[in-house]
């Protein structure tokens, strides 16, 4: 998702403008609301007419957004999201999903916040983290 909601906590709305057609009304490819990442068909039928969308549901492990709160970008890896918050001065690193880390994450610079969301952040080799420069 461009606004950085993680599949798992995407919601459907009706904003159909015929109102008698139910959420439950959806039908989707994969027979239910999918969750996981993929391109999916959800179709409705209202008045004997079915109307179909294709979409794609993407999932980001993390979100960087700069000091004022506006997004930066999504990210698919936690060292893709470290990068983007160190070249951003005060801006935030907000975790999407639980996150395991196969090697330590070097920080060489930046000022930033990781925000873990309610997520976890672990590894498999005992340190998430390190601080490759000097602490100030």
């Amino acid at each position: 998702y461009a606004d950085g909601i993680t599949a798992k906590e995407a919601t459907v709305e009706n904003n159909l403008v015929d109102t008698s057609v139910a959420v439950s009304d959806i039908t989707y490819s994969s027979g239910s609301a999918p969750k996981t990442a993929g391109t999916y068909t959800a179709s409705v039928t209202a008045g004997g007419t079915t109307a179909s969308i294709e979409f794609t549901l993407l999932n980001y492990a993390a979100k960087v957004t700069d000091e004022d709160g506006n997004l930066i970008g999504n990210y698919k890896t936690l060292a893709d999201a470290v990068t983007a918050a160190s070249a951003s001065e005060e801006s935030t690193l907000t975790l999407l999903d639980d996150i395991t880390v196969t090697k330590i994450q070097i920080i060489n610079s930046g000022n930033f916040t990781i925000d873990l969301n309610g997520k976890n952040l672990v590894s498999e080799s005992g340190r998430v983290i390190e601080h490759g420069g000097v602490f100030p």
